[in-house]
């Protein structure tokens, strides 16, 4: 049976599906979730209007979809620099820093982006993980825990090889994960809020120069990070 123009217009385009994942992502990442209609997007990504129901279910399908993309991306990043330092660092381990780096400095790489999609996408990416009902919780739980387990076990063993808290990390033992933990939830919202806020520290300090190298930003996170870490072990053992 010939298709009437009806069938005809309910079959996405080739490629439809990634160039929507492509443009929706700049999309919402300037205007929200909120601020976008569907139309618009696939209007944006030449794809005609049922294409985000058929691949995604609907615009939050498309949306959670569009996050889902950033945080693999990130993750990605972070366990092949990881896998870097473990690897460099045999047969011993690597340093406290090195690994805390492995975390900071996806993040921090954003900030030396033209395209702003990253930053603005990990803010709207934040703001959703506030209510532990959506479905980001999920995303969390699936894309997210594992990669902190993997970075937690190089960083005890980082931390066990430290000239210094070696030997607290010995008799801490499994006490030493709750130090960590808390340590990593510290070290993401300092991360996470001096990456997306890092051009307002001449709202504090007027006389200091805004810090214009990444490179400069992530020494300084990872120097303060690491100092924090290992003030955390050593009073757990108090």
């Amino acid at each position: 049976m010939a298709e009437g123009p009806l069938q005809k217009s309910i079959h996405p385009l080739p490629g439809a599906r990634e160039r929507l994942l492509s443009v929706a992502g700049e999309l919402f990442a300037k205007h929200g979730r909120d601020g976008l209609s569907v139309r618009q997007i696939t209007a944006a990504a030449a794809v005609n209007l049922a294409a985000v129901n058929y691949h995604f279910g609907s615009k939050d399908g498309l949306f959670y979809e569009v996050c889902l993309e950033q945080v693999r991306a990130m993750n990605r990043a972070r366990l092949e620099l990881l896998g870097q330092v473990v690897g460099a660092a045999k047969p011993g381990a690597p340093t406290v820093e090195q690994v805390l780096d492995t975390y900071v400095r996806p993040m921090t790489q954003l900030l030396e982006s033209a395209d702003q999609t990253g930053v603005l996408m990990t803010r709207i990416i934040m703001n959703e993980l506030k209510d532990a009902g959506t479905p980001f919780a999920r995303l969390m739980r699936d894309e997210v825990q594992p990669f902190i387990a993997q970075f937690t076990r190089v960083l005890r063993c980082a931390l066990q090889a430290d000239p210094v808290l070696g030997p607290t990390m010995e008799k801490l033992g499994e006490k030493s994960l709750e130090a960590i933990a808390w340590a990593v939830l510290f070290n993401t919202g300092m991360m996470l809020h001096t990456t997306m806020c890092v051009d307002k520290v001449t709202l504090f300090f007027p006389d200091v120069k805004t810090v214009s190298s990444a490179e400069e930003i992530l020494q300084r996170m990872v120097t303060y990070c690491a100092a924090g870490l290992r003030a955390l072990v050593a009073a757990a053992a108090k």
